[in-house]
């Protein structure tokens, strides 16, 4: 997908750090599970249990940490997964098909390849869902509750598109407020749900902020994901040249 060194180590790390913290919080849950609780003089004891299935669709642009942010804990719960990998970095997932086959009975991990609008569709609409974990846009997540033949009763897991803003304000301090902002709206080229989407900046200091900006950008390293310095990668999708170009011409003609 393009991603550089630094970041896909980091993201590998943060991936087992959080299947770690997510076991540790089951055993917390299972813990508390056994305990009677009174709120106003009611006691009151909760059971947790699996839901069914659950229709795990992960994002490309972290493959690892994403994907395993839905399944892992839809397993730990006992739940039944059906995975489809995203359509890019696909091979990042070889790996762990005969880890999955050799910790888990068959048929509890489920994994399909292909194009989400040729699959996702379909198996939604089977009605055997009773989960949609889905990390992307408000789109898909619409499109494919709808294709569920019993929608109000489906489960939703979903994190979806966002517009971050950052604040600069006139006292700022400039070198690293422009730091922080190029580390969110440019790592991974800026393809983030929680990248910076949109900067505003106090008219006081616009101009020296545009200009130092622009400098720093400037001498952003581009090239191959594993040489070292990169910042600037190649895009993984086809089209993204030319829509990203046509976004710097909409800029330049206003």
């Amino acid at each position: 997908i393009g991603k550089n060194l630094p970041d896909s180590q980091k993201e590998f790390d943060r991936t087992v750090e959080y299947i770690e913290d997510t076991i540790e919080e089951y055993k917390q849950i299972d813990r508390d599970a056994a305990k009677f609780e009174k709120h106003d003089g009611v006691y009151a004891h909760i059971r947790r249990g699996p839901l069914g299935v659950v229709l795990c669709l992960g994002p490309y642009n972290y493959p690892l940490n994403e994907t395993f942010a839905l399944l892992i804990p839809a397993l730990i719960m006992g739940n039944t997964a059906i995975f489809k990998p995203a359509k890019y970095g696909v091979l990042l997932i070889t790996p762990l098909l005969e880890a999955f086959q050799s910790s888990f009975p068959k048929g509890v991990v489920n994994v399909v390849f292909g194009r989400g609008r040729t699959l996702a569709s379909p198996i939604m609409e089977t009605g055997r869902i009773d989960v949609l974990a889905l990390i992307g846009n408000s789109k898909s997540a619409n499109a494919l509750q709808d294709s569920h033949p019993r929608a109000n009763r489906l489960r939703l897991v979903l994190g979806l598109e966002a517009k971050n803003p950052a604040i600069v304000l006139p006292d700022a301090d400039l070198d690293l407020t422009i730091d922080e902002c190029i580390a969110g709206t440019l790592s991974f080229n800026g393809q983030r749900c929680t990248a910076l989407k949109i900067v505003y900046v106090h008219e006081d200091i616009l101009e020296e902020f545009n200009k130092r900006f622009s400098e720093k950008v400037d001498g952003l390293k581009f090239g191959n994901p594993w040489d070292d310095g990169v910042k600037l990668t190649p895009l993984p999708e086809v089209d993204k040249p030319e829509y990203i170009q046509g976004l710097i011409d909409d800029a330049l003609s206003k």
